[in-house]
């Protein structure tokens, strides 16, 4: 899912998981951490554990990891990107401020509708006739801590109209997150440098 070397150091190339100290209480961890079943109603966010027990965020090289979506209740709401450190130290808090969804600063995800959404509350209207994901989809995300720019792929094809997104944040951490109950997604796997 990267194209090209990856650059600094030799690659990693692992099964990822998710991070049981980074989840809402209500999205459960299965298949050795690497399913996030969702429980609870309203909106939740999962970390990605990092590799090789990282406890920073991605800061610089080549990223990638893909995401098997085992089941989608709702088009529109479930999340996959990247998010900053704050939303980490304080634990991923279930979090609403009157809007759906309400990202940080320097935070971005690709929504199942299609669209992109940043904390800036800039939404990119990527939406067509290949519009979003949907149960079964594989959706891969692409991430240059170096150009910082993220790109997502769909089923290992580029189905957005603008390819690729401007990243502001220094440091971030791949994220997922689920609206509905019994909403589920794997992780697939995880290439890139050390961060």
């Amino acid at each position: 899912i990267l194209d090209g070397s990856v650059e600094h150091e030799p690659p990693i190339v692992e099964q990822a998981q998710f991070d049981p100290a980074y989840r809402q209480k209500e999205v459960e961890l299965l298949d050795a951490n690497r399913t996030a079943l969702y429980m609870g109603k309203g909106y939740s966010t999962t970390l990605m554990k990092l590799p090789n027990g990282q406890t920073r965020g991605l800061t610089r090289g080549r990223h990638a990891w893909s995401v098997r979506v085992d089941v989608s209740r709702c088009r529109s709401w479930m999340q996959i990107g990247v998010v900053t450190g704050r939303r980490k130290n304080e634990g991923c808090p279930q979090i609403f401020d009157g809007k759906p969804h309400p990202f940080r600063a320097d935070e971005i995800a690709l929504r199942s509708d299609g669209n992109v959404v940043t904390g800036k509350r800039d939404v990119a209207d990527t939406r067509g006739s290949e519009r979003g994901y949907d149960t079964g989809d594989i959706i891969s995300v692409r991430l240059d801590m170096d150009a910082r720019t993220v790109q997502w792929l769909k089923n290992g094809k580029t189905f957005q109209a603008e390819p690729e997104f401007v990243l502001y944040a220094d440091e971030v951490y791949p994220s997922v997150s689920l609206d509905n109950p019994k909403e589920q997604v794997s992780l697939l796997s995880y290439y890139g440098s050390p961060a």
